[in-house]
């Protein structure tokens, strides 16, 4: 159903652990768990939606402190990610699900295939958060407290800025997303957010070690099939952390998307959604076959 003024589907709204969360769903099949990056939204994954194949039922959520769902103050930790991630599926019934994550939401992705890994069936990480330290300076400029407060007023350039280090080319940004970000980073502590979920995990000097270690330690233990796709002029997280988790995780295949930035679902989305419908039907298959597009 398409109801909106941007034409996108209908906001649905659920209570998890206290929390209103924002989320969509469409179709019948197999579960799909559409997680975004930091500063993210169910917007993202229009395309996904527009896309929709008739073999799987796609659910978007907006994470605490993140679009339209609740923003509280507080610790913003993967365990805490991960917990409202499992109860949100038990709440809709789900008892298994394919995960795409992007970014954050990758790292959510793996935190979801350690704690529980029956619930995951295929697992998609892209461009995906928690392989390495490094991100984009800005954000480890961000960490700062007061100078991530001045560097993130949430005004129409600031936005824009945003935007264009997240694709290779800023032009390829659809206009109706770009609205729809622009209105979010004005909603009342979307800034708050934000900034409360990035110093959770991330100094001045990048991801926090007690956060990335126990991850970086667990990849050889993860059981579900994975698909590792990175854009080639990815400025957030360095390729290089997506090529060497492939070479840890036991059933992984990294696939490289040149001319393409930190959102390729977004800016490329003609390879990016063929390719993860294709994965999270075929799984293994997919993978014996499947080689780096660089």
């Amino acid at each position: 159903m398409r109801s909106n003024k941007h034409g996108f589907p209908q906001d649905q709204y659920a209570e998890v652990d206290g929390l209103r969360l924002r989320y969509w769903t469409t179709g019948q099949g197999q579960d799909v768990l559409l997680l975004h990056g930091l500063g993210g939204s169910v917007e993202d994954w229009s395309e996904a939606f527009e896309r929709q194949d008739s073999q799987f039922r796609l659910w978007a959520l907006d994470l605490p402190g993140s679009g339209r769902s609740d923003k509280p103050r507080r610790d913003y930790s993967l365990g805490f990610f991960v917990r409202i991630a499992l109860r949100f599926l038990d709440l809709e019934g789900v008892e298994r699900a394919h995960i795409i994550g992007v970014s954050m939401g990758g790292g959510i992705g793996i935190g979801l295939s350690v704690e529980a890994p029956a619930k995951v069936h295929r697992l998609v990480l892209t461009n995906s958060a928690l392989l390495g330290r490094r991100l984009h300076p800005f954000l480890h400029l961000c960490a700062l407290p007061l100078l991530g407060e001045l560097l993130l007023t949430p005004t129409s350039k600031v936005v824009e800025r945003y935007i264009s280090w997240c694709l290779a080319d800023p032009t390829k940004a659809p206009s109706k997303w770009v609205a729809i970000r622009k209105d979010l980073a004005t909603l009342p502590s979307a800034k708050q957010g934000f900034l409360a979920m990035l110093r959770s995990s991330t100094t001045v000097l990048g991801m926090r070690r007690r956060v990335l270690q126990p991850i970086v330690m667990a990849l050889p233990s993860l059981s579900p099939e994975t698909l590792i796709i990175c854009g080639k002029q990815d400025r957030f997280i360095p390729t290089r952390y997506g090529q060497r988790a492939a070479t840890k995780i036991p059933k992984a295949q990294f696939v490289c998307f040149p001319d393409c930035g930190h959102v390729p679902h977004i800016e490329c989305p003609d390879l990016f959604y063929p390719l993860v419908f294709s994965f999270l039907k075929e799984g293994a298959q997919l993978l014996s076959k499947a080689k780096d597009t660089s």
